[in-house]
C-alpha cells in the first residue's frame, strides 16, 4: 500500500490557502460554522465553486434554517442572510452557494448556519474549468463546526503539523463566533516546544481571518511545530483551524484545533416528548419605553421673497477729537563750522543773473513709521431706522443639526380611556404668551379621538416674550437674493473720531542737483562813507540801481572739520554678466604617480557557505535499535558566532508483515561525533505490505569555533511487525551564516 498525493494545481494563490482547511470529524448543532465559502475566477480559464450539503436531523421537526455569509476583514453584525426550509430527515444540496444565495463572487469568506433543530453541515470547495464535467473536477471536503465549540477569554487551543519550508507551508483560519470582539494571541513553538514567536491581534463580531505562518515567523523556518491559540480578552469566541500545504503538488492536509475535554463527553442523544405546557406565569413588568426614533427629514423650505426697500441711513455722529501730534525726531549733530575768511569789499550790486535750471529731484526718503491711531471718537447717534422691505422669498433650510440627547423618560402612568372628541368651538381670542414652565414627566399617549371640525381663526394675540435662545444650526444653503428695494435717505454723518498721535517725521530725501549759476555782474568801486547824518524821512524807494560788479574774493578760510559720514545709498541694479571667456586649452597629463603600497586586508565580511550531500540508492537499516548512518556532510565556519542551518529529508520504505504494523523509527543530528537533536516518525498500520514514509529533520546549531565541522544523520528503531526498514531517497544541506 502506497500513499497516494493528489495533485491540485491551483491557478488562484488566494484559493490554495482555503483548501487545506480540512475537518475530520463533523459535529451537528444548531449553530454552525462553515470557515471557507466562495467563489472566485482564477488564472487560465480556473472557476472556484463552493458545495453546502444540510441534513435535517429532526425525524419529526422541519428545519427552519438561516444562512448567513461573514465577509472577511470586516464586523458581520448585520450579514447578507437567506433563510430557507428541510423537511424532517432530508437532505438539501445548494450547489456554488455563494453566488446562488447570496450573489457574492471575487470573494472568499465564511458562512453561519444557525436552525430551530440540531443539522449536520458541510462542504467542498472546488475547481472546475469551463466546459468541464463534474467529474473533471478538483476540490477539497470541510465539515462544519459548531460555534459552541469556540474559545472565550481564558481558553486556548492547539493546532498540529506547523511546517514552513521550502517543501510546505500553513496557514491558520479563526472566526469569531459570538458577535462580540476577541483579543487573540498566537503562539509558535518548534518541535522541542520551545517557543519561537508570538503575535497578537484583534476580531471583530463575527470576523473571519485567514493568518500565513510565513507572515508570523519571517525568514526563519519551521518543521512540525504547534500553533497555540489563545484568546486573551474581550467577550468574543473564536474557533481556529490549520492547514498544511505541499508548494509543488498542492496536496493539503487540515489539522483541526484540540477541542476542550468538556465538549466531547458524549454524543447528544435524541430529543424527548415535549412536556405538557405549564401553568402561565405572571405579567412581567412592562418595560422600558424605547429611545424615540430619528427625527425625519425636514421638507423643503418655501422660496425666499422679493427684499424690501433699504430705510434712509442714519445721521452720521459727530467727528471724535483728533489726537495728539506725535514726537519730533532728535535732529542730528551738526558738523562744526568752518572758519569765517575776511570779507570783500561791497562792490555795488550787478544785474541778477539768470535763474538757473532746477536740479533733478532727489530720491524720497523712506516714510517714518506711522504713529499710533488716536482713540476712536464716540460713536454718533443711530439714525432712524427705514421702513421694512417685503420679505424676500424664503430659502432652502439648511441641514437639520444633530438631535440632542434626550432626557431620561418618566415611568408611564397607566392610559386613560379617550373620551369621544366634542365639536371645535370658534377660537377665542390668544392671550399673552406666559413664561415656559418646566416640562414634567409624559404621560400615557391617549388613543387619538376622531378630528373635530376646525373653527374659524381668531385673531392673533399679543407676541409673548422670547424664549432663550437655543444653539445656533448649522447654516442652511442661502437662498435667491430678493429684489432689490428702492434705497432710502442717507443717514447724518456722525462726528470724526480722535485723531492719531502724528508718526515720526521720515528721514529728509538727497538734494537734487544744483542747476549752473548764473554769471555774476561787475562790482562797481565803493565810495568812500562819510560821516552819518541823522536819519531823515524815509523817502520813497527809487529804482534799483544796476549792481556793482562782485569784489575780489576773500582768501579761503581754513577747512572745518569734516562732519559724520552719511549712510551708504542703497546697492543699484546688478550689472549684465559680461561674455564667457573661451576655454583655454587643455593641459598636457602628468606623470603617473608611483603605486601605493597595498593596504591590511580587512576581516571577512558577513556571508553564507552551503554544503550538501544526497543519495538514491536504497541502504538497508537494522530494526533492534542499532543505528545506521544515512547522510554525512562537511562545512566550515570562519568565525566562533557562526551558525549552521541543517535540513534534511529521508524516504523510509517499510514492509509490514502482520497487523497491527507499528513504525517507530528515530533520526539523530551528530555534530563531529556529537549528538544535537534526535527526531522521531511513529505511525500504526492496518494492512500487510510496502509503505513508504517522508522523515523531515531541521535543526540550527552554533558550533563556537571557527573551522572545519562534520554533520551526520542516523537513524534507528524498534518496529513492530515489520520484516525490514531500508533510506531509499534522501538528502541534507548546509548553510553557515556569519552574523
Amino acid at each position: 500500500m502506497r500513499r497516494i498525493a493528489v495533485p491540485l494545481r491551483l491557478a488562484l494563490a488566494l484559493l490554495t490557502a482555503f483548501w487545506p482547511v480540512l475537518s475530520t470529524a463533523s459535529f451537528g448543532g444548531d449553530d454552525v460554522i462553515l470557515p471557507a465559502v466562495g467563489r472566485v475566477s482564477g488564472i487560465g480559464g480556473s472557476e472556484f465553486y463552493t458545495t453546502v450539503w444540510v441534513t435535517n436531523s429532526s425525524a419529526t421537526q422541519t428545519l427552519a434554517l438561516q444562512m448567513q455569509f461573514l465577509m472577511p476583514g470586516q464586523s458581520n453584525e448585520s450579514p447578507l442572510t437567506v433563510n430557507d426550509s428541510i423537511a424532517p430527515g432530508a437532505t438539501k444540496v445548494y450547489e456554488n452557494a455563494a453566488e446562488t444565495l447570496f450573489g457574492i463572487k471575487g470573494v472568499v469568506g465564511a458562512m453561519r448556519l444557525r436552525g430551530n433543530v440540531p443539522f449536520l453541515v458541510s462542504s467542498r470547495i472546488y475547481n472546475q474549468f469551463a466546459g468541464a464535467g463534474s467529474g473533471a473536477s478538483q476540490g477539497l471536503f470541510m465539515a462544519g463546526v459548531r460555534a459552541g465549540f469556540a474559545n472565550g477569554a481564558g481558553q486556548e487551543s492547539v493546532l498540529q503539523g506547523v511546517t514552513y519550508d521550502e517543501h510546505f507551508r500553513y496557514n491558520i483560519f479563526l472566526v469569531e463566533t459570538a458577535g462580540k470582539t476577541a483579543n487573540v494571541r498566537m503562539i509558535l513553538t518548534g518541535a522541542n516546544g520551545a517557543v519561537l514567536t508570538q503575535s497578537d491581534l484583534t476580531l471583530q463580531p463575527y470576523e473571519p481571518r485567514t493568518v500565513a505562518v510565513s507572515s508570523l515567523i519571517g525568514p526563519g523556518l519551521l518543521v512540525n511545530g504547534l500553533a497555540i491559540v489563545q484568546v486573551t480578552g474581550g467577550e468574543g469566541r473564536v474557533i481556529a483551524l490549520g492547514s498544511q500545504i505541499a508548494n509543488e503538488s498542492q496536496d493539503a492536509s487540515g489539522f483541526e484545533m484540540a477541542f476542550r475535554a468538556e465538549l466531547l463527553g458524549g454524543e447528544v442523544g435524541p430529543t424527548g416528548p415535549t412536556g405538557p405546557e405549564g401553568p402561565a406565569g405572571a405579567d412581567g413588568v412592562d418595560g422600558v419605553d424605547g429611545a424615540t426614533g430619528a427625527t425625519g427629514a425636514t421638507g423643503a423650505a418655501g422660496a425666499t421673497g422679493a427684499t424690501g426697500p433699504i430705510g434712509p441711513t442714519g445721521v452720521t455722529g459727530a467727528s471724535g477729537n483728533n489726537g495728539a501730534t506725535g514726537a519730533t525726531g532728535a535732529t542730528g549733530a551738526q558738523g562744526v563750522t568752518g572758519a569765517t575768511g575776511a570779507s570783500g569789499a561791497v562792490g555795488q550790486q550787478g544785474p541778477t543773473g539768470a535763474t538757473g535750471d532746477t536740479g533733478a529731484i532727489g530720491p524720497q526718503g523712506v516714510t517714518g513709521a506711522t504713529g499710533a491711531s488716536g482713540a476712536v471718537g464716540q460713536q454718533g447717534p443711530t439714525g432712524a431706522t427705514g421702513a421694512t422691505g417685503d420679505t424676500g422669498a424664503v430659502g432652502p433650510q439648511g441641514v437639520t443639526g444633530a438631535t440632542g440627547a434626550s432626557g431620561a423618560v418618566g415611568q408611564q402612568g397607566p392610559t386613560g380611556a379617550t373620551g369621544d372628541t366634542g365639536a371645535v368651538g370658534p377660537q377665542g381670542v390668544t392671550g399673552a404668551t406666559g413664561a415656559s414652565g418646566a416640562v414634567g414627566l409624559q404621560g400615557p399617549t391617549g388613543a387619538t379621538g376622531d378630528t373635530g371640525a376646525i373653527g374659524p381663526q381668531g385673531p392673533t394675540g399679543a407676541t409673548g416674550s422670547s424664549g432663550a435662545i437655543g444653539q445656533q444650526g448649522p447654516t442652511g444653503a442661502t437662498g435667491d437674493p430678493g429684489v432689490t428695494g428702492p434705497q432710502g435717505a442717507t443717514g447724518a454723518t456722525g462726528a470724526s473720531g480722535a485723531m492719531g498721535v502724528q508718526g515720526p517725521t521720515g528721514a529728509t530725501g538727497d538734494p537734487g542737483v544744483t542747476g549752473p549759476q548764473g554769471a555774476t555782474g561787475a562790482t562797481g568801486a565803493s565810495g568812500s562813507i562819510g560821516p552819518q547824518g541823522p536819519t531823515g524821512d524815509t523817502g520813497p524807494i527809487g529804482l534799483q540801481g544796476a549792481t556793482g560788479a562782485t569784489g575780489a574774493q576773500g582768501a579761503i578760510g581754513a577747512t572745518g572739520n569734516s562732519g559724520a559720514q552719511g549712510a551708504t545709498g542703497a546697492t543699484g541694479p546688478t550689472g549684465l554678466q559680461g561674455v564667457t571667456g573661451a576655454t583655454g586649452d587643455t593641459g598636457s597629463i602628468g606623470l603617473t604617480g608611483a603605486t601605493g603600497a597595498t593596504g591590511v586586508t580587512g576581516p571577512t565580511g558577513p556571508g553564507t557557505t552551503l554544503a550538501f550531500t544526497n543519495a538514491n540508492t536504497t541502504q538497508t537499516l537494522t530494526i533492534d535499535g542499532t543505528e545506521t548512518t544515512v547522510l554525512t556532510a562537511t562545512v566550515t565556519t570562519v568565525t566562533n558566532s557562526d551558525k549552521v542551518g541543517i535540513d534534511a529529508v529521508i524516504e523510509l520504505e517499510i514492509s509490514v508483515s502482520a497487523t497491527p504494523g507499528v513504525l517507530d523509527e528515530r533520526a539523530r543530528i551528530r555534530r563531529d561525533g556529537v549528538g544535537l537533536e534526535t527526531f522521531r516518525l511513529r505511525r500504526r498500520e492496518a494492512a500487510t505490505g510496502t509503505i513508504r514514509y517522508l522523515m523531515p529533520v531541521t535543526w540550527v546549531d552554533t558550533p563556537g569555533t571557527a573551522g572545519s565541522h562534520t554533520y551526520t544523520i542516523t537513524i534507528f528503531g524498534t518496529p513492530a511487525n515489520v520484516s525490514s526498514v531500508s533510506a531509499e531517497t534522501r538528502a541534507m544541506k548546509l548553510q553557515v551564516a556569519t552574523p
